[in-house]
């Protein structure tokens, strides 16, 4: 093997491993910002459901409850 063969191969190594490397990582960091995003968009549907039924907690009111829980789970939020 010649040497520009070795340290071609050894170049298209180094980049390919480079290469790699920088998908994983990348990987990783989306989906450790794509959970973050979901945690929060979870936290603030919870808080606009929670705020939105507090007038109707009363033991007579419970069809209204349903009736908004149902719309927020078939909003898919």
């Amino acid at each position: 093997m010649t040497l520009y063969r070795q340290i071609s191969t050894g170049i298209l190594l180094i980049l390919v491993t480079g290469f790699i490397g920088t998908i994983a990582i990348s990987t990783q960091n989306l989906r450790t910002f794509l959970t973050a995003q979901l945690g929060m968009h979870a936290r603030d549907t919870a808080t606009s459901l929670g705020l939105s039924l507090s007038p109707h907690v009363q033991p007579a009111d419970i069809p209204v409850i349903s009736t908004m829980i149902g719309a927020v789970f078939d909003r898919g939020e």
